[in-house]
C-alpha cells in the first residue's frame, strides 16, 4: 500500500466529486456514487489493489459536502489530505460500530478542515457559524 499513491487518489477524488456535487448540481450522492462507481469499475478491471479503490469511496464521502461547509477547492483539497493522512494511519478495526471506516474517516476530515478553518480565523461566514456554546454550529 502507497501512501503517495492514497492521498493522489484521495485529493483527486475529492476535487471531482466536490466539482460534480457544487458546480455541475448533480448532488453529493450521486457526485460520489459516479466517482465511486467509476473508480470502482477501474479498480476491478485492472486488479488494482482495493484498498485504493476504498480511499476513493471514502474522499468522496468528504466531498459530500456543500460549498457552504467548505467554501472553495483549497480547503476540499486539504480535506482530501487529512482523509489521506487518518485513512493510511488506521486500521480497518479502528472504528468498528462506528459506522464503519470510510463514513467515520470522511466525518474525521470534514471536521479537522472546519476545525482549521476556526482555528486560522477564517472567513466572517465562518466565524459566525462555528461558534459553539448555546448557538447551533450551523444554521
Amino acid at each position: 500500500m502507497n501512501f503517495l499513491a492514497i492521498l493522489l487518489l484521495s485529493v483527486a477524488a475529492a476535487l471531482i466529486t466536490y466539482d460534480l456535487n457544487n458546480k455541475h448540481k448533480l448532488g453529493p450522492v450521486r457526485a460520489s456514487s459516479l466517482v465511486s462507481l467509476i473508480f470502482g469499475l477501474i479498480v476491478y478491471f485492472l486488479k488494482i489493489n482495493p484498498i485504493y479503490g476504498a480511499a476513493v469511496m471514502g474522499a468522496s464521502f468528504a466531498a459530500m459536502s456543500t460549498d457552504k461547509v467548505i467554501p472553495n477547492k483549497v480547503l476540499m483539497t486539504i480535506c482530501g489530505i487529512i482523509f489521506s493522512l487518518v485513512f493510511f494511519n488506521l486500521s480497518s478495526e479502528s472504528f468498528a460500530g462506528f459506522g464503519g471506516r470510510l463514513g467515520t474517516t470522511a466525518c474525521i476530515s470534514v471536521i479537522m478542515t472546519l476545525g482549521m478553518i476556526k482555528m486560522i480565523g477564517g472567513c466572517r461566514k465562518y466565524h459566525r457559524m462555528l461558534q459553539c456554546g448555546r448557538k447551533k454550529i450551523f444554521k
